[in-house]
């Protein structure tokens, strides 16, 4: 799992996260490359790839965990 995030002021970004428990990894992106890149253009957005690389699931604005459509792509992803 990875965040991204596209503040560019790392600290504040790094302060968030440990704040919300977001335990992964999270990359900088300033430029906002990979949000276009994915068609990110809401922030926050979801996504999750299956091991083929096919995008089992996008959601634009903010997901809780109980989220049962985001749970099921989850569990096809580590299938």
């Amino acid at each position: 799992m990875l965040g991204v995030a596209v503040e560019d002021f790392p600290p504040k970004v790094e302060a968030t996260a440990k704040e919300r428990g977001m335990a992964w990894v999270m990359l900088q992106d300033g430029a906002a490359t990979t949000s276009k890149a994915f068609g990110a253009d809401t922030l926050p957005v979801t996504l999750v790839y299956g091991k083929d690389g096919r995008l089992l699931y996008k959601h634009l604005g903010v997901v809780t965990a109980e989220d049962a459509t985001l749970r099921a792509a989850l569990e096809a992803a580590v299938r």
